[in-house]
Order: C-alpha cells, then structure tokens, then sequence
C-alpha cells in the first residue's frame, strides 16, 4: 500500500465541505433511527440485520463513486502513474482509504448505539455488538472493493451507475423469472417453460448480488460452520476478484500512458 496515496484520499475527502455535511446529517438521522428502535423496542443495539446494514450504503456510494474513475477522467492518474508508484499500491490504497474511512463511520454508530443502551438500560456490551460491528464492517470493505473495481473500469462517477444497473437489473430479472412460470393467458398462451431457466437466472442473481453487496451475514456464520466456511469463502473471492480486475484494469492504463 502507497502511504501518500492513502493520507492524499483521506485528506481529500476531509477537506470537502460537502461530503462532511452530507455524511454527518446521514449520520445523525441514522443514528436518531436507531435510537428510536431501541426506546421503542426496549432492547439492545439492533440485531445485526441487513436491513440496518444497508443504511450504511449511503455512506460507502459518497466516498467510493468514482474513487479511480475520477483520476482516470481527470488526467490525474497519469501524473500519478509517472511517478514511481506501483499500480498494486495504488489500488490498495484507494481500497483501504475507502474501507477505513467507512469502517471508522460504522464501528462509531455501533458504538454510539451501544453508548445510548447503556446509559438508558443499564446493560453491558455483549457479542451481539461485536457481531453488529464485524457485520457493518465487512459490508464496507468488501463493497468498498467492488466501488474500486468498478471505479478502474469506467471512467468518472459512472460506477455508481453500473452498481445500479447491475443490482437493480438483476433483481427484477429474479422477480420475474419467479412471477412468469405462475402466469397463466388462457389453454393456448401459458409461460410455464420458463420454470426451467429459473436456477439459472437465480444463479447468476446471487452472482450478481455477491458483487453489488459482499458482506458477511454474522448469524449465518456463527451458526453452521458450513455455511460459515461458504460464506467467508464468498466474500474473500468477490473481493480477490474485484481488485483484481482494478489492478489489471491499472496495469493495462500503464501501457497506453506510456505509448502517448
């Protein structure tokens, strides 16, 4: 990892205005949320769930759009590259600015939750908090690489768009594979043929899912240990994969840097 890299994007993204704003209202209306879950539901830090997992996509979409893209568009990484930084370093570094930044947000609500329960309740820290932050925190750094691979591919803030596309595509793709084979036009128009495509349009669904969203469901994990030992599996290949594709993805930008 590239040190100067590393402080240079953290920096930027502390020096903005905007995104210290945007992300500390966030902040504040997500941690009020929580508050309210646990006065009303009289107990402890939420449990770690994915729906309130996702309240930190926001968070991750802010800071990681366009991450590399932007450097590509720009002209930057050129300049960047001229110098003598390995594009491995490079990668990584964006990454884990990216997942430490986002990681720091997610362990702080945690935290913060957590501070709230005890002062109202009197209870203790248990595992259900270190499941809660372990949980958030893989969700950031497994997206964190997908933002950085998609980044490296597509110029400007336009992962953000592919990330949409891919997870909203797929989504409804899955919803419709499992709605056609069940609808029913009359003797003569009937789409129950589509029933056999269904596993494979599942398949390619979670794919696609474990791309936009590589995060470790701690219940699952702390339950069986296979799925545990599937899930891990998952989650440590989505993130081989996608910063692997950003840094062949930056290999292949050397050569045409050095042709110009």
């Amino acid at each position: 990892m590239n040190r100067t890299i590393f402080r240079t994007t953290l920096k930027m993204w502390c020096s903005s205005a905007g995104i210290i704003s945007l992300c500390g209202l966030y902040f504040l209306c997500l941690l009020g949320y929580s508050v309210c879950n646990i006065i009303f539901t009289e107990r402890q830090i939420p449990e770690p769930t994915f729906v309130h997992t996702f309240f930190l996509l926001p968070f991750i979409f802010a800071l990681g759009t366009g991450i590399i893209g932007k450097d590509i568009s720009s002209g930057v990484l050129s300049t960047v590259f001229s110098r003598p930084i390995a594009r491995t370093k490079y990668v990584m570094a964006k990454w884990l600015a990216l997942s430490v930044a986002t990681g720091v947000i997610a362990v702080a609500l945690s935290l913060c939750e957590q501070a709230i329960v005890s002062v109202t309740y009197f209870y203790m820290p248990d595992v259900n908090l270190f499941t809660t932050i372990a949980e958030r925190v893989s969700l950031c750094f497994g997206l964190s690489a997908t933002m950085v691979g998609l980044s490296s591919l597509f110029s400007g803030n336009k992962n953000m768009v592919v990330w949409c596309v891919l997870f909203g595509g797929m989504f409804l793709l899955i919803q419709l594979a499992q709605a056609l084979p069940g609808m029913y036009f009359g003797s003569y128009f009937s789409l129950a043929w589509m029933a056999q495509f269904t596993p494979i349009v599942k398949a390619i669904g979670e794919f696609t899912t474990s791309i936009c969203l590589p995060w470790l469901d701690m219940t699952m994990v702390a339950n069986t240990l296979i799925p545990s030992a599937a899930t891990i599996l998952g989650y440590s290949f989505t993130v081989f994969l996608m910063l692997t594709i950003a840094i062949w993805r930056m290999n292949n930008l050397e050569v045409s840097y050095a042709q110009q």
